[in-house]
């Protein structure tokens, strides 16, 4: 089962996964970009755990994904960013 990420908004997480399975720079995982990573307490900020860019180390790594101390897309929140 995966992690929710409650965080984002529902549109928001569609428009990432609907074009992140053929757009490098977007997680097919959880939808973070570059400018909106995930972020652990121990580990920092996401980095690309594959060539294409397609997925994010915190989503690769089940242990990182699964910590609740793990903020997937943390700038989200933003009320202008859409």
């Amino acid at each position: 089962m995966k992690k929710a990420h409650p965080e984002i908004s529902p549109l928001r997480r569609w428009w990432r996964l609907h074009f992140a399975k053929r757009t490098p720079g977007v997680c097919r995982v959880c939808g973070c970009v570059n400018n909106d990573p995930c972020y652990n307490p121990d580990y920092g900020c996401c980095w690309w755990a594959d060539e294409k860019m397609t997925l994010c180390s915190h989503c690769a790594e089940k242990s990182i994904a699964m910590d609740p101390r793990t903020n997937h897309c943390v700038n989200s929140n933003c009320p202008t960013d859409l």
